[in-house]
């Protein structure tokens, strides 16, 4: 679908080093010069000449960036610092975890309901990469909301965590939500049985199934929202921080009907 990659050495090894092309969530080192794409000795097929290519900031860029201006960024780092907050917000309002619950037949602890945020996250993180810079940025801190929500959410159980426990259940939670960007990626760069086999390691977790049709499910609910992600304009998902999502049971959303319900509800937040 974007990009297929044969030989990773020959990729590290272009003569542009500081370029980045999207791939799902995560980014790839790619050519600089489009010309090099049909030179053979690159091991490599591009599917898609569309994306977004992503140029290493300088030091005076990085500078920038650091001390708040805008630079190459579409909009000001407070409007899409603001509009991360507003994404991750979106999914707290939209996703209906009751019915995740029940149809991955989960327990109710917290630790699933990390693995449905995660899944979500992933997600947005998908629209926002292509967007280039502006994307990544917000993408960034669309995950450090999370942590920060999950962290939160830790401190208000009956029996919170020593630090000790504490520090190897975040490293083992940001293992798995590695592994689940990484897992879904390639889920969906591939086909639906890849995608399938993404859903049963990181999100059900190699359980005996009685029921094999959730991952069918999981799989339509997943590509569903892919397209319809994508087809949100960057004014809604950058700017503004409102996405919407097309539910379990639903074969498509109108995003223009619903977003000003998930609007009013993120305002009643911010105003509290």
């Amino acid at each position: 679908m974007i990009l297929l990659r044969k030989n990773l050495s020959l990729i590290n090894r272009l003569n542009y080093p500081n370029i980045k092309r999207c791939i799902g969530s995560q980014t790839i080192l790619f050519s600089k010069d489009k010309t090099d794409l049909n030179d053979k000795k690159f091991d490599f097929a591009l599917a898609n000449t569309n994306l977004p290519v992503l140029v290493k900031p300088t030091i005076f860029q990085k500078f920038k960036e650091t001390f708040g201006f805008q630079g190459n960024l579409r909009y000001p780092q407070p409007v899409l610092t603001m509009s991360s907050l507003r994404l991750y917000l979106c999914i707290q309002y939209q996703v209906d975890y009751d019915k995740f619950f029940q149809k991955c037949e989960y327990e109710d602890v917290m630790y699933n309901f990390c693995l449905i945020n995660f899944l979500h996250v992933w997600l947005v993180s998908v629209a926002l990469m292509q967007y280039g810079q502006s994307g990544l940025f917000v993408r960034k801190l669309l995950h450090k909301n999370m942590w920060k929500d999950i962290e939160t959410r830790e401190k208000k159980l009956n029996s919170p965590m020593n630090k000790e426990n504490k520090m190897k259940a975040y490293t083992h939670l940001n293992d798995i939500f590695r592994a689940f960007l990484f897992g879904f990626d390639e889920g969906l760069l591939s086909d639906d049985t890849v995608l399938a086999g993404a859903v049963w390691r990181h999100l059900l977790e190699m359980r005996d199934l009685k029921d094999h049709a959730i991952l069918g499910e999981l799989v339509e609910y997943i590509r569903k929202n892919v397209h319809h992600l994508e087809k949100i304009n960057d004014v809604d998902i950058l700017k503004n921080g409102i996405v919407s999502f097309v539910g379990l049971d639903q074969k498509e959303l109108d995003h223009m009907k619903v977003r000003l319900k998930i609007l009013e509800k993120i305002k009643q937040k911010e105003n509290e």
